[in-house]
């Protein structure tokens, strides 16, 4: 079961959990709740019995769980001391050979990013470059951030929604005004 949800403590005080290929960062409160809620079957060989426990009794006295000093999201990453959550993008995923040019499928990509910038060449030549860049090193940080806003129905999710096919949905994080909060607000 523990091998199952690749579960592993991090010496910075956070404990992660990987379920379905997806890492998730828990706190002592949420890994406990989480290993609460969490049942296996575990054997009992003197009674021939199995029976379901809690994740939590087995795991957190378990002296032999797997430690870390940190998280990392590297590709080159090779300390054995780091959990490395990195994952190549989607885009590697396939063969030079799956691809097949759509010359009207590049226009309308090019067309939306110039939607995206308001038809300024110096910020489609910025935003193209930030994505060849990301795609082309992707070990490199890229040093900027693109912010979309705009009103409903200008084709913001159209265009992070292509990228997104490229870069896969593990590398994407939509951030809802809502969500923002006091102090990032005024910046937006």
């Amino acid at each position: 079961m523990v091998d199952k949800y690749k579960l592993c403590k991090i010496l910075t005080g956070e404990y992660m959990v990987n379920i379905n290929d997806e890492w998730k960062c828990y706190t002592k409160e949420g890994i406990t709740n989480f290993l609460n809620d969490t049942l296996y079957w575990e054997v009992d060989k003197e009674k021939n019995k199995k029976e379901l426990k809690p994740l939590f009794k087995k795991w957190i006295p378990d002296e032999k769980k797997i430690h870390y000093n940190k998280i990392v999201c590297e590709p080159n990453s090779t300390s054995e001391n780091e959990l490395n959550i990195y994952e190549p993008y989607d885009i590697y995923k396939h063969s030079i050979n799956d691809y097949k040019h759509d010359e009207e499928g590049l226009n309308m990509f090019k067309y939306l990013i110039s939607i995206v910038c308001n038809h300024q060449e110096n910020t489609i030549n910025v935003f193209t470059k930030w994505l060849a860049h990301i795609i082309q090193h992707e070990d490199e940080k890229a040093g900027i951030c693109f912010v979309f806003t705009g009103k409903h129905g200008t084709r913001k999710d159209t265009i992070i929604e292509t990228i997104v096919k490229i870069l896969g949905k593990k590398k994407y994080f939509q951030l809802l005004n809502r969500k923002l909060t006091y102090g990032v607000n005024s910046i937006v």
